[in-house]
């Protein structure tokens, strides 16, 4: 809950559940959560934002700094204007750059090596392949077909991963553990 509520919502907590070994129930648990108080907070900011009659500045930092989804922060950032959109999505974008330093930090705490072979024993594949990913994305030059192809299957994994994670919640242990999450 803390990596999503802090960084990026569901992304965060998917990127981070192996690391802390969380079980299916908790992530599912989690996702659902930070995803119910960004949509109350959706609602919520461009109305506390009006009633306060806060800059469109502030109300731009107040969503950034707040919210936990790209997708959550734009619709709320953009209904109160274009510059409060901007600015919250800028915010938004420097909370996201803390989810590489935030893993590394976990899974220096948190994990434990099965094998002493090095750096690596501690750096789960994922994590590598991210960075790789990274790496490849910004030094290479690709055709722009080739990118477009490569977001939808970027696309299209993320969506069979939070898929695959919502399948395995039990809606009776949702219920039972919601009020403690929230």
């Amino acid at each position: 809950l803390g990596v999503g509520n802090a960084i990026c919502g569901s992304s965060a907590i998917a990127a981070s559940s192996p690391v802390l070994k969380s079980n299916e129930a908790e992530t599912g648990l989690s996702i659902a959560v930070v995803n119910l108080l960004g949509v109350i907070g959706i609602v919520l900011m461009p109305t506390l934002s009006h009633i306060f009659n806060f800059t469109e500045e502030t109300s731009g930092i107040l969503i950034g700094s707040s919210l936990q989804a790209v997708g959550q922060v734009s619709a709320a950032g953009y209904t109160v204007g274009a510059v409060s959109g901007e600015v919250a999505t800028v915010i938004k974008m420097a909370r996201i750059l803390f989810l590489g330093p935030v893993i590394l930090l976990l899974i220096l705490f948190f994990s434990k090596p099965e094998k002493k072979n090095g750096l690596f024993t501690y750096i789960p594949a994922f994590i590598v392949g991210f960075f790789v990913t990274f790496l490849l994305s910004n030094f290479l030059s690709l055709p722009t077909n080739v990118k477009s192809i490569i977001r939808i299957f970027e696309v299209n994994l993320l969506v069979s991963a939070m898929v695959a994670i919502g399948c395995k919640i039990n809606v009776k242990t949702l219920i039972h553990q919601s009020s403690k999450a929230l």
